[in-house]
């Protein structure tokens, strides 16, 4: 008599649905007369298990069931009767335990099951690089006037010429002519007893110093040519050497070539700088630097370097 109250008091599941949603199933378990369940959850590997006690099975297709791969990352879901009055269902990950939430029903049972997603470590995070860069143009001089008297592309002069531009000459911080020079290959500067420097290139001595294409050579004691007295750099905008025979241009007969001071040019924007140098030996060089329009439509430009 007891045995037969107990089993009278049991829920029966009749029927199991399962469902997709956005993020995983969810599965229902309906009962004979719309009653809820009070399921227990737990996890033990990959499996999600779930306990439902005062519950025995009553499917149409037997006392057990079983669906594989019924969703994205759930391998197996599987109804089996544990005793008399238990049922569990197994809800199996394809990496790791699913999760389980039971949704509020006051009839039968509804389980919304999401897979877990495997937590990347940092060797399998995917990291987005991006490099950003701008062009850093400041050394490079695309036009030349030393080859042809006029301002011409290099690419486009037949002849060789090389340039030292004037962020060049700010960056080293040179103080003479010889120094920038040392950036030019063939190119080699001796002094002349403290009072100057003699040039070299590509071998032939007393080279032709210019400025703005006017040769400001000196000759020395005896006569040769090619000396230079101490040069300002501090005005320069770059410094153009041209190697070869193509000196012949400003009347020199020196094969090696020439080489020649570009000045800075007037602005039309108002511009002050001035700088002061300090070295060794009491090395004190103070610099400045003054342009801008003295009209104003901009007609007449001036610059002062000292």
């Amino acid at each position: 008599l007891v045995q037969n109250d107990t089993l009278s008091t049991l829920i029966e599941v009749t029927g199991v649905q399962i469902n997709s949603t956005g993020s995983g199933l969810e599965i229902l378990l309906e009962t004979t007369e719309g009653e809820a369940l009070s399921p227990s959850i737990s996890t033990e590997g990959n499996n999600l298990i779930i306990e439902i006690s005062n519950t025995i099975l009553a499917l149409p297709t037997g006392n057990e069931f079983r669906e594989t791969n019924p969703g994205e990352g759930i391998t197996e879901i599987e109804i089996t009767q544990v005793d008399d009055s238990t049922i569990r269902l197994t809800v199996t990950g394809e990496n790791q335990a699913p999760s389980a939430e039971v949704i509020p029903s006051e009839e039968n049972l509804v389980l919304e099951v999401t897979p877990e997603a495997i937590p990347q470590t940092e060797f399998d995070e995917e990291i987005e690089l991006v490099v950003t860069a701008e062009a850093q143009e400041d050394y490079f001089v695309p036009d030349a006037s030393t080859a042809t008297r006029t301002e011409a592309p290099i690419l486009e002069v037949p002849q060789s010429v090389q340039v030292i531009p004037q962020e060049v000459l700010e960056d080293q911080q040179v103080t003479s002519l010889d120094e920038s020079l040392r950036n030019v290959s063939g190119v080699f500067g001796g002094t002349t007893e403290g009072t100057g420097f003699r040039f070299s290139i590509r071998g032939f001595q007393r080279a032709s110093v210019l400025q703005d294409g006017f040769d400001i050579s000196a000759s020395d004691n005896l006569g040769r040519s090619g000396f230079q007295t101490f040069a300002e750099v501090a005005n320069l905008e770059r410094i153009e050497v041209l190697k070869g025979p193509s000196s012949i241009l400003y009347g020199e007969l020196n094969p090696g070539g020439v080489i020649n001071l570009v000045t800075k040019k007037p602005l039309p924007e108002p511009f002050v700088e001035a700088e002061l140098a300090v070295g060794s030996r009491n090395f004190v060089e103070p610099r400045i630097d003054l342009s801008g329009p003295l009209t104003s439509d901009d007609s007449l430009l001036y610059r002062v370097n000292a």
